[in-house]
């Protein structure tokens, strides 16, 4: 499965990286998200490990993440290295209009009973992705 989204926020990227990639703001914009903890020690960059609790399909998953690609202001991405469902994603962040035009994309396999709920799961996950979408963009031009 799957999933892209792009927004367009009145904002420069360095500042749409800065907080997008600041756990600790998480709470402010991600649709689900619970909680978070960077498990590796010093500045965030590749191979930064981190754990998030999330809610899907009315459930709390708990998963480990690893920071895979990391380019200030430009990307970031990760792959879940213990978790019910794998997945890699991330963000990018490109100069446009004035302001930085922001994609959101994810890839997910799913397995045991989520795989079974995989058309529900892809639902939930495209209003989710939606909704994190414009409360950054809220969060960002506030």
């Amino acid at each position: 499965m799957k999933l892209e989204k792009s927004i367009h926020i009145n904002c420069a990227p360095e500042k749409a990286f800065a907080f997008a990639t600041d756990f600790s703001n998480a709470s402010k914009w991600m649709v689900g998200f619970i909680e978070s903890k960077i498990l590796t020690e010093g500045a965030t960059r590749v191979g930064t490990q981190y754990a998030f609790v999330s809610k899907m399909l009315g459930q709390k998953m708990e998963m480990k993440s690893e920071v895979t690609v990391w380019e200030p202001s430009t990307r970031y991405e990760y792959k879940t290295v213990d978790a019910p469902v794998s997945m890699n994603g991330g963000f990018l962040f490109k100069a446009e209009g004035g302001g930085t035009l922001v994609t959101l994309f994810g890839e997910g396999e799913f397995g045991g009973l989520f795989k079974l709920a995989e058309g529900l799961m892809k639902s939930q996950m495209d209003k989710q992705m939606d909704d994190t979408m414009q409360a950054l963009k809220k969060a960002l031009e506030e």
